[in-house]
């Protein structure tokens, strides 16, 4: 989220995420929707390249499929998705990011330092360092775990007397640096903990993409290697949480991070009583960094992941999201969008829309009139309906340019709800730059009435074929302007949805 990272339960609506537009670029669009669904069953999906992501069988996500001798990009839900299918992966995201501004107090005793006023690359690389081999001893000093001849240790050691203005000392294979004031420091940036407390500070995610490549560089100074035979890095910790960090901050600035694997050893303690079990776990970095925007990989495998309460977003535009480097489109909300552009004098425009909306979805519909010349007309009719806590959305963009002198324009939004659960919502946009302009917007809202279902009950019909007559009759004005095998079948499809067979 503009170079930030939130769980899903914790986006708001008014949040920006990062989305794929129409032409596959990566960008940012507002979160105008979310909902909160109830525990159902989840599955967790893995792609070759070991990106994850836990989902409801019935929320899409974007591959490439093959159709003859060519392939196509198709939203395909995860029920419908197989091992082997090629799913995209978001590669480079756009670099939003800006230096950390820190405001850092000393405390009245212990030596003065310095401390830079925001964050930089060398700042980054040395606490990239401290994550990985880096501690604290109590309040009063700090160390670093690296050997007089290891490749990094002149650098730490620049680094400290240049960022700080203060002078480590050697004590075997540890610099240490004895400072009240640089033990604030790095507590006040969230580096406090111990080895398996440690985690990466949120404030690291919102930086420019250089400085949390930084990060990552010093992490792998301190424990990175690559083995014998191997083109693949790797870093090694106790701490499985602070690797996980370490692969969403390379995802999240265009890097390449694979699987975190975990491995286990047993020692016997002196006079050999006693079996102890070590467990480390490896962050595998590819030496092929993606140099688009999206790629594909085959998926690697789809399993079951028990019952857990479930989160969706709508977000503007779009209608897609990226979640652990994977492109996943809202589950339930469907979205449509004609828009007319009146281009020359006197052009004229009729869009109709219609709009059902059943239990767990979201029918998000509007339209777009652009008038960019003058006595143009455009008129925009809306037509919803909603029952079993289904959701139906308005949004309408009325824009007249300058110049566009006597244009007419009329919005008529008209709602049905079938039930108390149900929700219908109008977002009006006018963009008017013509006082000559003349523009209506009416908006209703209806319920039906027990007496409407009495009275035609009265008159032999079911419960529920009083209900289809009501919807179809308020449907009425879309369905005369189709052709007459379409009109007939439309009015079979609504018939399905009032029933609950569709949908």
């Amino acid at each position: 989220m503009n170079n930030d990272i939130k769980r899903i339960r914790d986006v708001e609506v008014g949040d920006t995420v990062y989305t794929l537009g129409s032409d596959l670029k990566i960008k940012s669009s507002r979160v105008v929707g979310k909902k909160v669904n109830p525990p159902r069953p989840v599955y967790r999906l893995v792609t070759a390249n070991y990106r994850h992501v836990i989902a409801t069988d019935n929320h899409p996500f974007l591959l490439l499929k093959k159709e003859g001798k060519f392939y196509k990009l198709s939203w395909t839900m995860l029920k419908d998705i197989k091992v082997g299918d090629l799913i995209a992966v978001v590669g480079r995201i756009p670099d939003n990011g800006k230096s950390h501004k820190i405001f850092f107090k000393p405390g009245e005793k212990g030596k003065t330092i310095s401390w830079p006023s925001e964050t930089t690359e060398e700042l980054l690389w040395l606490i990239g360092f401290y994550l990985g081999d880096g501690y604290m001893d109590g309040d009063t000093r700090i160390n670093f775990a690296v050997p007089k001849d290891d490749a990094s240790s002149e650098k730490v050691e620049k680094l400290l007397r240049d960022l700080f203005n203060v002078k480590p000392t050697r004590r075997g294979v540890v610099l240490r640096v004895n400072s009240v004031n640089l033990v604030r420091f790095f507590t006040s940036l969230g580096l406090a903990g111990k080895a398996r407390g440690k985690r990466i500070p949120g404030w690291v995610f919102k930086l420019p993409h250089q400085q949390k490549k930084a990060l990552i560089d010093g992490y792998i100074a301190a424990d990175g290697y690559k083995r014998d035979g191997h083109r693949n890095i790797s870093v090694c910790s106790s701490n499985k949480k602070l690797l996980e960090d370490l692969k969403t901050l390379a995802i999240s600035c265009g890097l390449n991070p694979l699987k975190i694997s975990r491995w286990r050893r047993r020692e016997r303690k002196p006079l050999g009583k006693k079996l102890k079990t070590y467990t480390h776990y490896f962050l595998y970095f590819s030496d092929i960094i993606p140099d688009s925007e999206i790629y594909f990989v085959p998926v690697k495998s789809i399993e079951p992941a028990g019952t857990r309460i479930t989160y969706d977003i709508e977000v503007d535009g779009t209608a897609n999201f990226i979640a652990q480097g994977l492109i996943v489109h809202n589950s339930k909300v469907t979205m449509k969008y004609p828009s007319v552009y009146l281009l020359g004098r006197g052009a004229k425009a009729d869009i109709l829309s219609v709009a059902f909306a059943g239990r767990g979805q979201h029918q998000d519909t509007g339209a777009k009139a652009v008038h960019l010349a003058p006595d143009t007309t455009s008129r925009i009719t809306s037509k919803s309906v909603c029952k079993d806590g289904g959701r139906t959305s308005y949004r309408g963009l009325l824009h007249v340019a300058k110049g566009a002198k006597r244009v007419k324009s009329s919005v008529r939004c008209d709602a049905l709800i079938l039930d108390d659960i149900s929700r219908t919502d109008t977002y009006p946009y006018n963009d008017i730059n013509e006082e000559d302009t003349t523009a209506t917007h009416e908006a209703t809202v209806g319920k039906i009435g027990e007496e409407q279902l009495f009275y035609l009950m009265s008159r032999g019909l079911t419960e529920q074929e009083a209900l289809n007559m009501i919807v179809l009759g308020f449907l009425e004005p879309f369905t005369k302007t189709l052709p007459m095998e379409y009109a007939v079948e439309f009015n079979r499809l609504i018939e399905l949805e009032m029933s609950g067979s569709v949908g």
